[in-house]
């Protein structure tokens, strides 16, 4: 399922982050399909929502329908970067379903939010995944963007954080939440009652 919600008065906040950092090495295999897609009419008055049939990935694991999507609305600005960041969000996606949120009101000037929950093949231990992309015009073709992607992991957050010390380094702890760092993207380790974790990729990246 598809949804893409217009919405009016985006408010402003600071979130602070670091692109995904791919767990994805550790547990996943890459794994990709055939895009399919049908759009049912779109309904709602301000908030017009279209819902659409699940999405397996393309072989490219872009989110090109999503940019297509987005055009259609009169928001363009930051589609190539969006582009992009959902490629990292999907490797090794089996299937996606996305939410897309922009203001009606000069959305081509204003920040755009997709979010994406993924699901992921049976054989692979961890079942689904969600993340969201904001992205935010600052000049012609220039966009800040902010990517988190949340995934649970069947690991500790020790084993999850041993695995990653070759390729990031520790920042030290939250609360008993571990932070690694690796380039502009921040991990975040999050203990579970059972022993599990999860993982909290947060990305920022700023136009040039």
């Amino acid at each position: 399922m598809v949804m893409e919600v217009p919405m009016y008065g985006f408010g402003h906040c600071k979130i602070y982050g670091g692109v995904m950092l791919i767990i994805a090495n550790i547990l996943f295999s890459t794994v990709s399909a055939d895009a399919n897609a049908a759009t049912l009419p779109s309904k709602g008055d301000i908030a017009k929502t279209s819902t659409v049939k699940s999405n397996t990935i393309a072989p490219s694991n872009r989110l090109s329908d999503i940019a297509v999507r987005l055009r259609q609305n009169g928001v363009a600005a930051c589609a190539p970067q969006i582009n992009a960041a959902g490629a990292t969000i999907l490797a090794g996606a089996s299937q996606y379903d996305t939410l897309s949120n922009w203001n009606p009101k000069g959305g081509d000037q204003r920040s755009v939010n997709v979010v994406v929950a993924q699901r992921y093949p049976e054989k692979e231990p961890i079942p689904s995944g969600v993340s969201t992309i904001v992205a935010t015009p600052v000049s012609p073709g220039r966009c800040d963007l902010v990517a988190v992607q949340v995934v649970p992991s069947p690991l500790s957050c020790d084993a999850v954080r041993n695995a990653m010390t070759t390729r990031a380094q520790a920042r030290g702890q939250l609360v008993g939440v571990t932070v690694m760092q690796q380039g502009p993207t921040e991990t975040l380790l999050v203990p579970t009652g059972t022993g599990t974790c999860v993982v909290v990729d947060l990305t920022t990246t700023y136009a040039q």
